[in-house]
């Protein structure tokens, strides 16, 4: 439909039909970009498809939210100023794997980058010149990748070199975040309104949920009932099961439940 709008109006506006048409997107329309060559390749004579989200559920689902919960929660987990530490201390490292001192890695996968060579020193603790114990952690585990409740690695992280972008993808400040940020969000309050019809609570389960959450938590056991009874069991009975944060064997912190039924439940639970 975009395709033959577009032809229709450079026609018009030509006087004759455009003799090549090309695609270029990035992102979201990357991955566009890909579904048009994939299923509709007679449609342009080029794509040029920028930094493509192929897979969408992993990297705006599973590394949305990992990201999120590692760099960004509740507030940036660096201020502007560490995020400038980052850049000439990985290059400075790994710049030089293949050869040359160029300023380009050229070898991501082969730089290991230790984040406690930024650690603060004791008279340097509170400064924004160096990094916590914390930040160092925090770093660590977002460059480690997502992994399960059980340390297994479910989704790969960020490679060395990438840190040009970080401040403006992840960190940002609280007054403006990070575009990384703002795209994870906004893929969780469309899956949000695609299941539910309501905007998607915050990560955590809050003392003080917002009314949105309230509204949500009451479609989740709603539909639970209703999924029980078309299952056959509501009859007797079933258990609705929240695992929520840390503590409860989250690696990357969002609501979900799980429905149990068709057996008798022991109780305490596990």
């Amino acid at each position: 439909m975009v395709v033959d709008a577009g032809t229709a109006l450079a026609s018009q506006f030509y006087g004759r039909p455009p003799d090549y048409r090309y695609y270029s997107g990035c992102s979201n329309g990357g991955r566009l970009g890909l579904i048009a060559a994939q299923r509709y390749p007679q449609l342009f004579h080029g794509i040029a498809a920028g930094a493509s989200i192929f897979d969408l559920s992993g990297i705006a689902g599973l590394w949305g939210n990992w990201m999120i919960r590692q760099a960004h929660e509740p507030v940036p987990v660096l201020a502007p100023a560490q995020v400038a530490l980052l850049k000439p201390a990985v290059m400075a490292q790994c710049d030089g794997i293949d050869g040359q001192i160029d300023g380009i890695i050229q070898q991501p996968r082969q730089c290991d980058f230790n984040f406690a060579a930024l650690e603060c020193t004791a008279a340097g603790k509170g400064q924004q010149s160096c990094l916590s114990d914390l930040q160092v952690a925090a770093l660590t585990r977002l460059y480690g990748g997502v992994e399960d409740g059980a340390g297994e690695l479910i989704y790969p992280g960020l490679q060395a070199g990438s840190e040009q972008y970080s401040e403006l993808w992840l960190f940002g400040t609280r007054e403006k975040p990070a575009w990384g940020v703002l795209a994870s969000e906004g893929y969780r309050q469309l899956l949000s309104h695609d299941l539910f019809g309501v905007d998607a609570p915050g990560q955590r389960m809050d003392a003080d949920p917002e009314p949105s959450g309230v509204q949500l938590i009451g479609h989740v056991f709603q539909t639970a009932g209703k999924i029980a009874h078309d299952l056959g069991f509501a009859e007797e009975g079933f258990r609705v099961v929240n695992n929520c944060n840390e503590g409860g064997g989250q690696a990357v912190w969002h609501i979900h439940f799980h429905l149990l039924g068709g057996r008798d439940m022991l109780w305490p639970p596990g």
